[in-house]
Protein backbone atom coordinates (compact mmCIF):
# COMPACT_ATOMS: atom_id res chain seq x y z
CA UNK A 1 0.00 0.00 0.00
CA UNK A 2 1.47 3.62 -0.88
CA UNK A 3 1.69 6.07 1.47
CA UNK A 4 -0.93 8.33 -0.26
CA UNK A 5 -2.93 4.95 0.15
CA UNK A 6 -2.27 4.85 4.01
CA UNK A 7 -2.93 8.45 5.09
CA UNK A 8 -6.06 8.28 3.02
CA UNK A 9 -6.93 5.18 4.84
CA UNK A 10 -6.38 6.75 8.30
CA UNK A 11 -8.28 9.69 7.59
CA UNK A 12 -11.08 7.41 6.66
CA UNK A 13 -11.04 5.48 10.46
CA UNK A 14 -12.33 8.41 11.58
CA UNK A 15 -15.92 7.47 9.03
CA UNK A 16 -15.34 4.11 9.99
CA UNK A 17 -14.54 3.72 13.14
CA UNK A 18 -11.89 1.08 12.39
CA UNK A 19 -9.14 1.68 15.42
CA UNK A 20 -7.61 -1.46 14.68
CA UNK A 21 -6.61 0.25 11.50
CA UNK A 22 -5.95 3.57 12.72
CA UNK A 23 -3.55 1.74 15.14
CA UNK A 24 -1.83 -0.20 12.63
CA UNK A 25 -0.79 2.32 10.27
CA UNK A 26 0.43 4.87 12.86
CA UNK A 27 4.03 4.95 14.40
CA UNK A 28 3.90 4.14 18.04
CA UNK A 29 4.99 7.90 18.69
CA UNK A 30 2.79 9.48 16.40
CA UNK A 31 3.51 13.31 16.99
CA UNK A 32 0.04 15.51 16.79
CA UNK A 33 0.61 19.20 15.27
CA UNK A 34 -3.43 19.89 16.10
CA UNK A 35 -3.71 21.31 19.53
CA UNK A 36 -6.90 19.59 19.34
CA UNK A 37 -5.64 16.25 19.71
CA UNK A 38 -3.48 14.44 21.76
CA UNK A 39 -0.01 13.06 20.68
CA UNK A 40 0.64 9.44 20.19
CA UNK A 41 -0.70 6.86 18.52
CA UNK A 42 -3.63 5.78 21.26
CA UNK A 43 -4.41 9.45 21.16
CA UNK A 44 -5.45 9.09 18.24
CA UNK A 45 -6.99 5.41 18.15
CA UNK A 46 -9.28 6.86 20.81
CA UNK A 47 -10.32 9.73 18.88
CA UNK A 48 -11.55 7.10 16.06
CA UNK A 49 -13.47 4.93 18.81
CA UNK A 50 -15.28 8.43 20.32
CA UNK A 51 -16.22 9.24 16.96
CA UNK A 52 -17.31 5.77 16.08
CA UNK A 53 -19.93 6.35 19.30
CA UNK A 54 -21.19 9.66 18.43
CA UNK A 55 -24.72 9.75 17.34
CA UNK A 56 -24.00 11.17 14.16
CA UNK A 57 -21.60 9.39 11.78
CA UNK A 58 -19.00 11.66 10.95
CA UNK A 59 -18.60 11.82 7.32
CA UNK A 60 -14.93 12.03 5.03
CA UNK A 61 -14.77 13.62 1.50
CA UNK A 62 -11.23 13.45 0.04
CA UNK A 63 -10.48 16.33 -2.60
CA UNK A 64 -7.24 15.61 -3.07
CA UNK A 65 -4.01 13.35 -2.59
CA UNK A 66 -0.60 13.60 -3.37
CA UNK A 67 2.37 12.20 -2.21
CA UNK A 68 5.94 13.76 -2.69
CA UNK A 69 9.20 12.10 -0.79
CA UNK A 70 8.15 11.30 2.79
CA UNK A 71 5.13 13.22 3.19
CA UNK A 72 1.35 12.59 1.86
CA UNK A 73 -0.81 15.97 1.18
CA UNK A 74 -4.58 15.75 1.27
CA UNK A 75 -7.39 18.44 1.31
CA UNK A 76 -10.92 17.03 2.96
CA UNK A 77 -13.95 18.19 3.54
CA UNK A 78 -15.05 16.61 6.96
CA UNK A 79 -18.04 16.64 8.97
CA UNK A 80 -16.95 15.46 12.57
CA UNK A 81 -20.23 13.92 14.33
CA UNK A 82 -22.56 16.28 12.38
CA UNK A 83 -20.66 19.60 13.62
CA UNK A 84 -20.52 21.14 10.52
CA UNK A 85 -18.73 20.55 7.21
CA UNK A 86 -15.00 21.98 8.05
CA UNK A 87 -12.30 21.74 4.64
CA UNK A 88 -9.31 20.78 5.87
CA UNK A 89 -5.54 20.53 4.49
CA UNK A 90 -3.52 17.71 5.85
CA UNK A 91 0.29 16.96 5.94
CA UNK A 92 1.19 13.33 6.63
CA UNK A 93 4.77 12.21 7.17
CA UNK A 94 5.85 9.12 7.19
CA UNK A 95 8.95 7.20 8.80
CA UNK A 96 11.26 4.63 7.34
CA UNK A 97 8.95 1.53 8.16
CA UNK A 98 6.21 3.24 5.87
CA UNK A 99 4.04 4.46 9.48
CA UNK A 100 2.21 7.50 9.67
CA UNK A 101 4.68 9.46 12.17
CA UNK A 102 3.73 12.92 12.15
CA UNK A 103 0.97 15.00 11.40
CA UNK A 104 -0.06 18.70 10.72
CA UNK A 105 -3.52 20.38 9.53
CA UNK A 106 -5.76 23.31 8.82
CA UNK A 107 -9.11 22.93 9.00
CA UNK A 108 -11.80 26.18 7.63
CA UNK A 109 -15.67 25.70 8.35
CA UNK A 110 -17.24 25.02 4.84
CA UNK A 111 -18.07 28.24 3.51
CA UNK A 112 -19.61 29.73 0.08
CA UNK A 113 -18.52 31.06 -2.67
CA UNK A 114 -15.75 33.98 -3.09
CA UNK A 115 -16.48 37.12 -4.74
CA UNK A 116 -15.56 35.27 -8.07
CA UNK A 117 -17.62 32.54 -7.55
CA UNK A 118 -14.75 29.78 -6.26
CA UNK A 119 -14.53 27.60 -3.32
CA UNK A 120 -12.02 26.45 -0.87
CA UNK A 121 -12.48 22.62 -2.86
CA UNK A 122 -13.12 23.89 -6.92
CA UNK A 123 -10.39 23.45 -9.21
CA UNK A 124 -7.65 20.94 -10.83
CA UNK A 125 -7.28 17.88 -8.69
CA UNK A 126 -4.41 15.85 -10.93
CA UNK A 127 -0.92 16.54 -10.93
CA UNK A 128 0.18 17.53 -14.60
CA UNK A 129 3.53 18.67 -15.70
CA UNK A 130 5.19 16.56 -13.46
CA UNK A 131 8.72 17.31 -15.49
CA UNK A 132 8.58 21.01 -13.99
CA UNK A 133 8.57 19.89 -10.51
CA UNK A 134 11.71 20.75 -9.81
CA UNK A 135 11.47 24.46 -11.01
CA UNK A 136 8.05 24.90 -9.61
CA UNK A 137 9.67 24.57 -5.70
CA UNK A 138 12.35 26.55 -6.92
CA UNK A 139 9.42 28.94 -7.74
CA UNK A 140 7.61 29.12 -4.62
CA UNK A 141 10.52 29.15 -2.58
CA UNK A 142 11.76 32.53 -4.39
CA UNK A 143 7.80 33.44 -4.12
CA UNK A 144 7.68 32.73 -0.27
CA UNK A 145 11.20 34.19 0.10
CA UNK A 146 10.63 37.77 -1.70
CA UNK A 147 6.70 38.16 -1.45
CA UNK A 148 5.47 36.38 1.64
CA UNK A 149 8.44 37.55 3.62
CA UNK A 150 8.55 40.99 1.96
CA UNK A 151 12.02 40.36 1.49
CA UNK A 152 11.37 41.77 -2.36
CA UNK A 153 8.20 43.18 -1.88
CA UNK A 154 8.60 44.61 -5.33
CA UNK A 155 8.71 41.37 -7.16
CA UNK A 156 5.61 40.87 -6.94
CA UNK A 157 4.30 41.09 -10.62
CA UNK A 158 7.07 38.84 -11.67
CA UNK A 159 5.25 36.01 -10.20
CA UNK A 160 2.21 36.38 -12.27
CA UNK A 161 1.35 36.54 -16.24
CA UNK A 162 -0.57 39.95 -15.69
CA UNK A 163 -3.52 40.25 -13.61
CA UNK A 164 -4.11 36.44 -13.92
CA UNK A 165 -4.46 34.67 -10.41
CA UNK A 166 -7.23 32.24 -9.22
CA UNK A 167 -7.87 32.54 -5.27
CA UNK A 168 -9.40 29.87 -3.18
CA UNK A 169 -9.41 32.24 -0.10
CA UNK A 170 -13.51 33.11 1.04
CA UNK A 171 -13.37 36.52 1.38
CA UNK A 172 -10.87 37.38 -1.97
CA UNK A 173 -11.38 37.98 -5.25
CA UNK A 174 -9.62 36.41 -8.41
CA UNK A 175 -6.79 38.40 -9.83
CA UNK A 176 -4.23 40.77 -7.95
CA UNK A 177 -5.89 43.91 -8.20
CA UNK A 178 -8.49 41.45 -5.84
CA UNK A 179 -5.28 40.38 -3.70
CA UNK A 180 -3.87 43.77 -3.31
CA UNK A 181 -7.98 45.30 -2.77
CA UNK A 182 -7.70 42.42 0.38
CA UNK A 183 -4.39 43.54 1.85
Amino acid sequence: MSNLNKALALINTFATGDAAKASELLDENYIQHNLAYGTGRNAFVESVKFLASAPVKTTVDNIRAFEDGDKVFLQTVYNFAGAGEQVAFDVFRFNEAGKIAEHWDNLAKKAPQNPSGRTQIDGPTEIKDLDKTEANRELVKNFLFDVMQGNHPEKTPEYFEGDVYLQHNTGIADSLSGLGAAS
